[in-house]
């Protein structure tokens, strides 16, 4: 039966501030008018998208500040007596951001209301954080190489460079590939998805990626960041899935790699049929409401399969070998044909050697016999030298397929506490068959 890899998350979050999550944001500013700060107006963020409200009051001071937000697209408004209604809008927070609007208020009716639309920060201003937020049109846009790991475009973080070749086993990047932060070793990476780390202890292996199109953003921190993260010493990947909202969002994807329609191998025989290569990784991603502003899904489903062949060597005994006939040049000493031959013992006869290298076939078991049948005769040079003198294409096949129903999200109408419900099932299976050679 082939490895199944099973993971079952359930998540209860209550949108508090001590209930913050890594991959949320925080909304926090000050409210202030013509003559200082406004204490006890009340400020109201939304979410656009799904409609969550969250509100809280300025302090003495004129501070607010809104936790545990989803990512997503909001507004901020700012309401008290004797001030007309301000309202910022169009404020996109990532992962684990913080985003400081400021409100000013104007003297005048309580029913005026005056909308500003808002900038985007270029300068993160709030925490001494180091990151790179690779946003979903870099990752719906920029090329990611070899089975389309999404984390391959952690390398755009600042301090961040390919590490040495890995495996599975000791990177959390797949075979073949991983990163370095800062000077750090591949394995000590921390990758978190909607608050849940995606590898365990031992070795830093990541069981589960999210498909390219499922996820929302991601950020790569480095060298200096917050002290809830810091599990390890090198790169802090944080991640989050595409949230569900009021609207439905869909993608089908099928990328297909064939041989049919690939150029031959420069190196390859032409009278040989080209290299075997036949690789589908395919899926679907849909999001959207069950209850508008109240209930929201994303399900997401990839699968990965591929079948393929590389040219190989390897060394494989003549036909003379095979009838006990051990002549060649490689059993004379040196490798040189005048040299006397190094002498085959027989250990059942006191270590006499057999008479001129040659073992009766009486002494080759019968198991042995047939055996060797399947053994193939070989197609590179004459004699046997002890060198590769077989060449051929091998056959591997590699199964993949991820599942997952994530990003359920309950709200209450109730203010100013709007508890949270989340459920995320993820679901990875994968089986590799080993190489052979096809005869």
């Amino acid at each position: 039966m082939p490895p199944r890899i099973f993971a079952l998350s359930l998540f209860l979050v209550a949108s508090l501030p001590l209930s913050a999550q890594v991959e949320q944001a925080t909304i926090l500013g000050a409210v202030t008018d013509n003559t200082g700060s406004v204490a006890g107006a009340t400020v109201t963020v939304r979410n656009i998208g799904a409609g969550e409200c969250r509100a809280t009051r300025t302090g003495d001071r004129g501070n607010y500040q809104a936790q545990a937000l989803n990512i997503g697209v909001y507004e901020v408004s700012v309401e008290h007596a004797g001030f007309r209604k301000e309202t910022v809008s169009g404020i996109a927070i990532g992962v684990n951001q913080m985003a400081c609007i400021d409100v000013k208020l104007e003297v005048g009716a309580v029913t005026q209301e005056l909308t500003v639309k808002a900038d985007a920060p270029l300068v993160q201003t709030d925490d001494a954080t180091v990151s790179q937020l690779i946003n979903q049109r870099d990752i719906r846009e920029l090329p990611i190489p070899a089975n389309r790991n999404i984390f391959h475009l952690a390398l755009m973080g600042a301090g961040v460079s390919p590490g040495p070749p890995s495996t599975v086993t000791t990177s959390g990047f797949g075979p073949g590939f991983g990163i370095a932060a800062f000077g750090q070793k591949v394995h000590n990476n921390w990758i978190i998805l909607d608050g849940a780390p995606l590898r365990p202890a031992i070795h830093g292996a990541v069981r589960m990626r999210p498909s390219v199109e499922a996820l929302q953003e991601f950020k790569v921190e480095a060298g200096f960041y917050q002290a809830d993260l810091g599990t390890e010493s090198g790169a802090q990947i944080i991640s989050a899935i595409r949230p569900g909202t009021n609207e439905f969002h869909g993608t089908l994807f099928e990328f297909l790699r064939n041989d049919v329609v690939d150029a031959r191998n420069f190196f390859e025989d032409p009278t040989q049929p080209k290299r075997r290569l036949r690789r589908n990784n395919f899926g679907a991603v849909v999001s959207g409401r069950i209850l508008r502003d109240k209930l929201f899904f994303t399900t997401n489903y990839e699968g990965y399969i591929e079948r393929s062949s590389i040219q190989a060597f390897a060394v494989y005994p003549t036909y003379a070998m095979k009838q006990g006939d051990l002549t060649a040049p490689f059993f004379h000493v040196g490798g040189n044909l005048n040299n006397p031959l190094t002498p085959i013992k027989d250990a059942l006869n006191g270590g006499a050697p057999f008479p001129n290298n040659q073992i009766p076939a009486s002494r080759i078991s019968p198991q042995s016999q047939k055996l060797l049948q399947f053994f193939p005769e070989p197609n590179l040079g004459t004699a046997f030298t002890g060198s590769n003198d077989y060449t051929g294409q091998t056959i591997g096949n590699t199964d993949e397929s991820s599942n997952m129903w994530n990003n359920i999200t309950v709200m209450t109408i109730n203010p100013p506490f709007r508890p949270a419900l989340r459920i995320q099932s993820d679901r990875h299976t994968s089986w590799t068959n080993r190489p052979r050679f096809e005869f």
